[in-house]
């Protein structure tokens, strides 16, 4: 008779720390939607910016996009550029509980001075989308996608599988990927 208590104990604790896991996974803020709406400035470092945006959406294959708007006001994703700036890049994101609504995201064309290359650049530009897509960033380092990007000795410029698992387990294997879904088929 214990023991059947006991089992019945166990399985739900079991319930109880599932349902709660996957509750604290859900409720982790990311977008309930694509493509999303993204401004990039006109200027020197625009082609640049779109590059970073069309590498996530390509190696995605198809599970996040994004659309271009004119306007910052009508936009999700808003970019700008900056002179210069401690660091490369940063991100402010809008959050309603579960679901991003806004987010901004600063580029910095040189850091202490000193111009960034076009490589470097792009690569800031991919981290801080990691962040706009509010991915759950890694300790490993070597990825686009690791906690500390800008504090690694050699920061990476490319994408890498890695950096897809981190998207993937964001936005594919969670229940949100059927709304995404449901909203790329309205849009068609």
């Amino acid at each position: 008779v214990i023991l059947k208590i006991m089992k019945k104990i166990l399985l739900i604790l079991g319930l109880l720390f599932g349902t709660t896991a996957a509750a604290l996974a859900f409720t982790m803020p990311r977008w309930s939607f694509f493509p999303v709406k993204v401004y990039v400035p006109e200027g020197a470092r625009y082609e640049t910016i779109n590059a970073a945006l069309n590498d996530w959406s390509t190696k995605s294959r198809g599970l996040i996009s994004f659309k271009q708007s004119k306007s910052k006001i009508s936009a999700n994703i808003v970019f700008e550029v900056v002179e210069d700036a401690d660091t490369p890049g940063s991100t402010d994101i809008h959050a309603a509980t579960t679901y991003l609504f806004k987010v901004d995201v600063k580029l910095a064309d040189s850091v202490g001075g000193k111009k960034l290359s076009d490589a470097r650049f792009k690569a800031a530009a991919l981290h801080e989308t990691a962040n706009a897509l509010a991915l759950q960033l890694i300790e490993e380092p070597g990825y686009i996608t690791t906690k500390n990007y800008y504090d690694q000795i050699e920061q990476p410029v490319e994408l890498q599988d890695k950096d897809i698992e981190v998207l993937e387990k964001t936005y594919k294997e969670t229940s949100i990927k059927d709304t995404i879904i449901k909203y790329k088929e309205s849009e068609e």
